[in-house]
């Protein structure tokens, strides 16, 4: 997912001139495989957070803690993504040599999206004292970005 510079477009209005860039852009995006990996992602992520959510309420509602049911959910959901991620989002992108290596920059990538998340939540909620969504709206649209960056250019590299 490299921005490359694109000449200026001599004579046209700056607005079309910047829908030809977003075209361009997506253009190579879809040559280089990224646009349809991104895609992917987005579909197997929406997939693994709908089954993180039942975990979780299924757990926190009627079993433990809401702390331990949304570890739990995280676990499982950590399993399954990698596989997903691995065997749909990612597929046929960069080597599958090494296996643990894959695997743990995996996991290290996903912590590093609990971080953000959790991050979210203390400097939106807690911090700021603003209400329980504003942490929602970064992890919908920055978290997914910075982990489809780390899949995409460390982890399935």
């Amino acid at each position: 997912m490299v921005f490359r510079a694109v000449p200026p477009l001599g004579g046209r209005r700056k607005g079309k001139g910047c829908v030809i860039v977003i075209l361009r852009q997506v253009e190579q995006w879809r040559d280089s495989g990224a646009l349809g990996q991104l895609i992917r992602f987005v579909l197997t992520g929406g997939v693994v957070t709908a089954l993180y959510s039942l975990i979780y309420l299924g757990l926190a509602r009627r079993v433990v803690s809401p702390q331990v049911a949304g570890l739990t959910a995280y676990a499982v959901c950590v399993v399954i993504g990698y596989v997903l991620h691995s065997r749909f989002s990612f597929q046929g992108h960069g080597a599958r040599d090494n296996t643990a290596r894959t695997t743990s920059r995996f996991f290290m990538a996903s912590l590093v999206g609990q971080a953000l998340n959790s991050g979210f939540i203390w400097l939106l909620t807690e911090h700021m004292n603003g209400p329980t969504w504003w942490a929602v709206i970064p992890q919908l649209f920055v978290t997914p970005l910075v982990a489809f960056a780390l899949n995409r250019l460390w982890v399935f590299a």
